[in-house]
């Protein structure tokens, strides 16, 4: 995951060059300065005195190039090399000079003496702080896009770990699922083997019912067979007299000649008079 494809941005070999060359452009300027400022000032003095005007010329044509809208920079500038140019003249001026104390050299001359290894080494100085700031934002672009990669990388990662979390729950899931329908297929397996049993059970206790009935009738004694019983048939009364016929027929026959109560009495009336009538 951290192994980003593009590789850190080396340092150029132009910023190992332009350095050097500022060493040694600081070291010829700072002696100058040196014995100059040691021609007026005593040695400790001379010494710090030059290190700070030509050391401060290069930290401030590097601060320009990093930040150039920064009006004291370019002041600083101005004044470093308004400086160092005039001991460098003054010192090639007095070196410069014949048996009788004439210059053998011009003003184009002195001035070349003095204002060129200074300006070689202020835009040294200003190349180096370029190539440096290049390098810084090369630098920082790489950082950034690094961070930026590293976080797509544990995006995706995370993205994969919830996907593999959501897969692992879903398998659980039809796990869970699976493991329920079993059960339910093992309940209703159950509930059937209890009914078959149940019924199993009771056809055995109807054959062992049938078996005892079976038994009971074998151990009775053989009984003559009887005639079937007629159904009894209702009679059928007169509403005149209190006789009563077995068909309908017979009772219609009846009701044409029934007399009704007279019919009753004549049987008493004749047994009180012992006579009979025709």
């Amino acid at each position: 995951m951290n192994n980003y494809p593009h590789p850190r941005p080396t340092v150029p070999v132009q910023l190992y060059l332009l350095a050097g060359l500022s060493v040694f452009g600081l070291a010829a300027l700072w002696l100058a300065a040196f014995h100059a400022f040691l021609q007026v000032a005593s040695g400790p003095q001379a010494f710090f005195a030059a290190t700070l005007i030509e050391a401060g010329l290069i930290i401030e044509a590097l601060a320009l190039i990093k930040r150039p809208k920064v009006w004291y920079i370019w002041i600083a500038v101005s004044i470093s090399l308004v400086v160092s140019g005039t001991y460098n003249y003054i010192q090639a001026a007095s070196m410069a000079t014949g048996p009788n104390g004439e210059p053998t050299l011009n003003s184009w001359q002195l001035l070349t003496l003095a204002l060129g290894p200074l300006s070689a080494l202020c835009f040294v100085s200003l190349t180096l702080g370029y190539e440096l700031r290049e390098y810084q934002a090369r630098l920082e672009k790489w950082q950034i896009d690094r961070a930026t990669w590293l976080e797509q990388r544990w995006q995706e990662a995370e993205a994969r770990q919830q996907q593999a979390e959501a897969e692992r729950q879903a398998y659980l899931y039809s796990l869970q699922q699976a493991e329920r329908e079993r059960q339910e297929r093992e309940a209703e397996r159950r509930f059937q083997a209890e009914q078959e049993e149940r019924a199993w059970q009771r056809h055995q206790q109807e054959l062992a019912q049938r078996r005892v009935e079976r038994r009971e009738r074998l151990s009775e004694p053989a009984q003559p067979a009887q005639a079937p019983a007629q159904p009894a048939q209702s009679l059928l009364k007169c509403d005149k007299c209190p006789r009563t016929f077995g068909s309908q027929s017979a009772l219609n026959a009846h009701r044409r000649f029934c007399r009704g109560s007279e019919a009753q009495l004549e049987p008493a009336v004749r047994s009180a008079n012992g006579t009979s009538q025709s």
